[in-house]
């Protein structure tokens, strides 16, 4: 794998020039250090961490756990951590990363894999230092190939991150990634997503999906909300009572945009676009002008 190494190290040094870290796109970390240092002590969230170049210690009290180019850290509780560059010269800079484990997207794989969790072993260490795989490092590569990719890293990050997540499965880190979970609500998930899926084509309300679901609402909203965020709305709302103005419609003719018609607010099944088809393969022809 000396190619991926050789790779990993340029993508790096490249997009960190000098001493210091930076967040190359949401959830993704960089860092480069020339020195052996310490940092203070903080309270971290859950990550994957790894190392292209050097080789880097993280101290839980009295242990310590050290990383360097074919192992990789886990960790997923927060926990409060010292981290120490152990191998780093100016030549040969400290290079490496840290990929934050989202709960709702670590839920969902583990979902969707199949990939089941041996009864007992949630009492596992949340804490954990394994060898990296082929498979794990070529998914790191492609990952780090998109530091200087705006558009990959919209449309192709969550995939691979969505694969490392995956890999670290298939690696046996499972117990440790339940930690972001609360076991007793791992059903109720797989029921969320099946429900989503059965009536996707239907106008809902989150919370009373949550409610019927027997899932606190803010419990759903911390599985979901945060994953679909970012992505624009493809379920009509209905929360608001019929004949009444929705919430943000003050809002909206502040800015200057003008209120829909009657005839426009009903609640629609399909998408605009399809209902344009439909409508022009129904409709009959005026003129053959007009084709």
């Amino acid at each position: 794998m000396k190619g991926m190494d050789d790779e990993l190290v340029e993508r790096l040094s490249s997009a960190l020039p000098g001493d210091g870290a930076k967040v190359v796109f949401p959830g993704l970390n960089v860092s480069r250090m020339s020195v052996c240092k310490e940092s203070a002590r903080g309270v971290y969230e859950p990550a994957f961490c790894f190392v292209a170049q050097g080789a880097k210690e993280a101290q839980l009290g009295e242990e310590i756990f050290r990383f360097d180019p074919d192992h990789y850290m886990i960790y997923t509780v927060d926990l409060p951590l010292i981290f120490r560059i152990a191998d780093a010269t100016p030549e040969r800079p400290y290079l490496g990363f840290s990929l934050t484990l989202d709960p709702a997207v670590v839920a969902s794989v583990m979902v969707e894999s199949g990939i089941k969790i041996k009864h007992g072993s949630e009492g596992a260490k949340a804490m954990n230092v394994n060898a990296v795989s082929p498979d794990l490092r070529d998914a790191i590569t492609r990952l780090v190939r998109l530091i200087d990719n705006p558009g990959g890293q919209r449309v192709l990050a969550p995939l691979i991150t969505r694969e490392i997540i995956f890999r670290l499965l298939e690696g046996g880190q499972g117990p440790r990634l339940a930690h972001l979970l609360s076991f007793g609500d791992t059903e109720r998930v797989t029921k969320a997503i099946a429900h989503l899926r059965e009536h996707f084509d239907q106008p809902v309300a989150m919370e009373e999906v949550a409610r019927t679901l027997g899932m606190s609402v803010s419990r759903f909203h911390y599985h979901f909300k945060k994953r679909y965020s970012d992505e624009p709305a493809a379920i009509p709302q209905t929360d608001t009572p019929p004949g009444s103005a929705p919430p943000d419609a003050r809002g909206s003719r502040r800015r200057g945009h003008r209120r829909l018609s009657r005839r426009l607010r009903r609640p629609r099944l399909f998408q605009p676009r399809l209902q344009k088809t439909f409508r022009r393969a129904t409709a009959p022809r005026r003129c053959s002008s007009s084709q």
